[in-house]
C-alpha cells in the first residue's frame, strides 16, 4: 500500500487489502457526498492524528482496509452507524493533511480472485472534504451501489482529459442529472452500466469519446425515443441492453453504425411499427424480444439476420398461423428459440418449426398443444438437445424416436402414471422434470432405458413413496427431487434386500410428512440432503447414523429445539447446516464440536433468547473458525454481501436477533458487545456448555448475562 501526501512522500508497506468484492472490475466513478460524509471524513482525520502505537514509528503508514469498507457500508446504508473498530489505524502516528491521494497496490482476497480471475488490484482513492466529495478511481472495475448520490460527469472529464485507466463504469441506481455534453472521455472503457439512472432523452454527443465501449447497459430508463446518430461513436459495441425503456419504435438507421453488434436486449418494451430496423442487424447473434406485446411480426422479418443464433419471443401474443411467415427458412443458424407463454394454440403449423439442423433448445412452455403436434415438430429438429413442454396441457409424453434429447421438462401437465410410457424412447435423457403431473404412483418400466439420467424431479406428485427398484435402473442418477410428494416412508413398497443407490449425491425431501427413521443406511453415500419443512419436532442422537458423507443438511422450517442437535456427531464432514426458522432458543459452540469442516451456519428466524451463548458463538466464529461470515446474519455488511449485489444484498440479509428480558429484539452483535459476559480460559464449570463464563454473584448471573443497551 502506498501513501502520498502533499509533499509527495511515498512509503510502501505490506497490507492485507480486503476491499469490496463487489468492486470486481475497473473503473472510475465520482460521486458527490453529503455533509454527513464530510463529518465522517473529519472524524477519520481526527482518529488518524490521535492514533499511537508502541511499535516503531513509520511516517505515513495507513491501513485503509477497514476504513474504505466502512465508508462503502455507510454510504449504502445512510441510517446506519459507523463502528469505530472498523477504523484500523494502529500504525499511524502523524498525518499532516488528510486531503491527498492514496495509491493501493495489493493482491486480491481469495473471494474476489475466484470471481474475477485476477491476481492484482489497483486503486486510487482521493478524499476531498472541502468539496464534499469522495472520489474513487479504480483501474479494473468498480460499481457505485444505489444510493442518494448524484453523478458529476465534469469531475471525471475535466478539461476533456482522457481517462485511459478506466475499463468498467457501473453507476446503476444513481439519479443522474440531465447531461447536455459527452458523458466522459475514456477510450479504454469497455463496460458502461447506467441501469435505472433516470435518463430521459440522450443528447447526440452523449457517447462521444467512448469509441472503445464493448457493452452498454441502459436498462430501466425512460428513453422513449432514440435519435439516429446516438450510437454513431460506438463503433466497437458488441452488447446493448435497452430493456424496459418504454421504447415503441426505432428509426431505420439507428442501429446502422453498429456493425459489430452481436447481442441486443429489447425486452419489456411495447414495440410496434414497421420493424424495418431489424434488417440493419446483419451480424446479430442474440435478439431478446420478450414481453414486447407482439401480436404479429412482418413476413420474413428475419430475412437479413442470417447469423441469428438465439431468439427470445416469450411473453408475447403470437398467432399460430403467422409463425410460418415469421420464421420462414431464414433462421438457418438458429440454436435457441424461446416461445414460452406466447399464446400459441392448436392447430400449430408444424412447418413453422422447420428451423434447420442446428436448433438445440426449444422452449414452448405455457402454450397449448397436442402430443401428436409436438411429436411432428420434434421429428424435424434432429439436433435438438433441450425442450420445455411445461404446462402445454399434454396427457402423455410425445411418442417418437427422440434419442438425441438430453433435457426434457414436461412438468405441470396432466400426465398421470399412464402418460409416462413414451419415456423409454428418450434414451439420451440426462435431466427429466415431471413435477406436478398428478402422478399417484411412479412406475418403474418407463425408466428402464434411462441409463444416462443425472437429474430426476418428481416434486408435487402425491406418490407417497417410490419403489426400491426405481434407482436400480438409474445408476448415473446424481440428483433426486421429491419435495411435496406426501412421502412418509421413502421406499414404501417393492423388495429392499438389494437396494442400489448408484451415484446419487443430492436428495431433496422437503415438505413431506417424513419419518426420518425410515431412511435406509444405503443413502449414506449422499452428500446433500434437504429435509426442510418436514414438520420434524425432534431428532434423536442416532438420527442420520451412517450418513458420514453428508456435506450439506437443510433442516429449515421445522420445529427443532436445541435438544435435537446431538445427531450432529454423526456428520463429521458437514460443511453447511441450515437451521433457519426452527424453535431454538439457544445454541452453544459445543453442539458443533464434531463438525470441524463447517463453513456455513444459518440460524435466522429462531426465537433466540439473549444469553451468553450469543457472545460465545461470536467468539467461536471469529477466533476458532476465523471467519465471521460462517454465521449467516451475524453482520449486515460483509465482503461477500457486497460481492453478491451491494446494497440490495444487505437489505435482504436476515440479521440474527435475540429477545432481552423485556422482550425487545436486539442483534447478536450488539448484545455481544454490550452484555456482561466474560471470556475465560477453556476450563469452564461442568454445568456450562459454552466457552464463556460470568462472575458468580454478578448482575449478569441473575439477568441472563444481559447488560445495558
Amino acid at each position: 500500500m502506498f501513501y502520498k501526501n502533499k509533499k509527495h512522500e511515498t512509503t510502501e508497506i505490506v497490507s492485507r487489502f480486503q476491499l469490496i468484492t463487489n468492486y470486481s472490475g475497473g473503473v472510475g466513478a465520482i460521486v458527490h457526498v453529503t455533509a454527513v460524509v464530510h463529518e465522517l471524513l473529519t472524524h477519520v482525520r481526527t482518529k488518524v492524528l490521535k492514533a499511537r502505537d508502541d511499535r516503531p514509528r513509520m511516517q505515513g503508514i495507513f491501513d485503509w482496509n477497514d476504513w474504505i469498507l466502512s465508508i462503502l457500508c455507510f454510504l449504502a446504508e445512510p441510517n446506519s452507524s459507523l463502528p469505530n473498530e472498523r477504523l484500523n489505524l494502529r500504525f499511524i502516528h502523524q498525518v499532516e493533511d488528510f486531503v491527498g491521494e492514496f495509491y493501493v497496490r495489493s493482491p486480491l482476497p481469495p473471494a474476489l480472485r475466484d470471481l474475477t480471475g485476477r491476481h492484482k488490484y489497483f486503486a486510487t482513492v482521493v478524499a476531498d472534504p472541502n468539496k464534499f466529495r469522495l472520489i474513487a478511481l479504480f483501474s479494473d472495475a468498480v460499481g457505485i451501489p444505489p444510493n442518494r448520490m448524484s453523478y458529476d460527469p465534469e469531475s471525471i472529464t475535466e478539461d476533456g482529459e482522457d481517462n485511459r485507466a478506466i475499463t468498467t463504469l457501473k453507476l446503476s441506481g444513481n439519479p443522474l442529472a440531465p447531461i447536455t455534453h459527452p458523458l466522459m472521455y475514456a477510450r479504454s472503457l469497455r463496460l458502461l452500466d447506467l441501469t435505472s439512472c433516470g435518463l430521459g432523452q440522450l443528447n447526440p454527443n452523449f457517447f462521444l469519446g467512448l469509441a472503445g465501449l464493448h457493452t452498454l447497459i441502459l436498462s430501466s430508463n425512460s428513453l422513449t425515443v432514440l435519435t439516429t446518430e446516438i450510437f454513431e461513436p460506438l463503433v466497437r459495441l458488441e452488447s446493448l441492453k435497452l430493456d424496459s425503456c418504454n421504447l415503441t419504435n426505432f428509426a431505420i438507421g439507428v442501429f446502422g453504425p453498429l456493425d459489430g453488434l452481436r447481442n441486443l436486449d429489447l425486452s419489456g418494451n411495447p414495440l410496434k411499427g414497421d420493424w424495418l430496423w431489424v434488417a440493419a442487424l446483419t451480424g446479430i447473434e442474440t435478439l431478446d424480444l420478450r414481453d414486447c406485446n407482439i401480436e404479429m411480426l412482418p413476413v420474413n422479418i428475419f430475412h437479413n439476420n442470417k447469423w441469428l443464433k438465439n431468439l427470445l419471443l416469450a411473453g408475447n401474443r403470437l398467432k399460430s398461423p403467422a409463425l410460418v411467415f415469421t420464421f420462414g427458412a431464414n433462421l438457418i443458424n438458429l440454436e435457441y428459440l424461446d416461445a414460452s407463454a406466447s399464446d400459441i394454440k392448436p392447430p400449430i403449423p408444424v412447418v413453422a418449426f422447420d428451423l434447420g439442423k442446428r436448433l438445440k433448445t426449444l422452449l414452448l412452455s405455457g402454450n397449448r398443444g397436442s402430443p401428436t403436434e409436438i411429436s411432428l415438430i420434434l421429428r424435424r429438429l434432429t439436433s435438438l438437445k433441450k425442450i420445455s413442454l411445461r404446462d402445454l396441457g399434454l396427457t402423455e409424453i410425445p411418442v417418437g424416436g427422440f434419442a438425441g434429447i438430453e433435457d426434457l421438462d414436461a412438468s405441470q401437465n396432466p400426465l398421470a402414471q399412464n402418460g409416462l410410457s413414451a419415456l423409454r424412447d428418450y434414451k439420451s435423457l440426462r435431466h427429466l422434470d415431471i413435477s406436478y403431473c398428478d402422478i399417484k404412483r411412479l412406475p418403474v418400466e418407463p425408466f428402464a432405458n434411462l441409463a444416462d439420467l443425472r437429474t430426476l424431479v418428481i416434486s408435487g406428485n402425491p406418490i407417497k413413496s417410490i419403489e426400491a427398484g426405481l434407482l436400480r435402473n438409474l445408476q448415473q442418477l446424481e440428483t433426486l427431487v421429491l419435495d411435496d410428494c406426501d412421502i412418509k416412508e421413502l421406499f414404501g413398497y417393492g423388495p429392499k434386500q438389494h437396494l442400489s443407490i448408484g451415484s446419487l449425491s443430492t436428495l431433496v425431501l422437503s415438505r413431506n410428512p417424513l419419518d426420518i427413521s425410515s431412511l435406509p443406511r444405503e443413502l449414506g453415500v449422499i452428500k446433500h440432503l434437504d429435509l426442510s419443512f418436514c414438520n420434524l419436532k425432534y431428532l434423536p442422537d442416532e438420527a442420520l447414523q451412517g450418513f458420514e458423507n453428508l456435506v450439506s443438511l437443510n433442516l429449515a422450517g421445522n420445529q427443532l429445539t436445541q435438544e435435537s442437535l446431538g445427531f450432529l456427531r454423526n456428520l463429521p464432514v458437514l460443511e453447511m447446516l441450515d437451521l433457519t426458522s426452527n424453535w431454538m432458543t439457544e445454541i452453544w459452540p459445543t453442539s458443533l464440536q464434531w463438525n470441524h469442516y463447517l463453513r456455513m451456519l444459518k440460524l435466522a428466524g429462531n426465537p433466540w433468547v439473549c444469553a451468553c451463548y450469543v457472545a460465545d458463538m461470536e467468539t467461536w466464529v471469529r477466533s476458532v473458525k476465523g471467519d465471521p461470515d460462517i454465521l449467516e446474519g451475524l453482520s449486515a455488511c460483509t465482503i461477500q454481501d457486497i460481492a453478491e449485489g451491494g446494497r440490495r444484498a444487505w437489505r435482504r440479509q436476515r440479521l440474527l436477533t435475540c429477545a432481552d428480558p423485556n422482550k425487545n429484539s436486539i442483534t447478536w452483535t450488539k448484545y455481544s458487545k454490550m452484555s456482561l459476559c466474560q471470556r475465560e480460559p477453556p476450563t469452564t464449570p461442568s454445568n456450562h456448555r459454552g466457552l464463556l463464563t460470568f462472575p458468580r454473584g454478578s448482575a449478569a448471573e441473575h439477568s441472563n448475562c444481559f447488560g445495558p443497551i
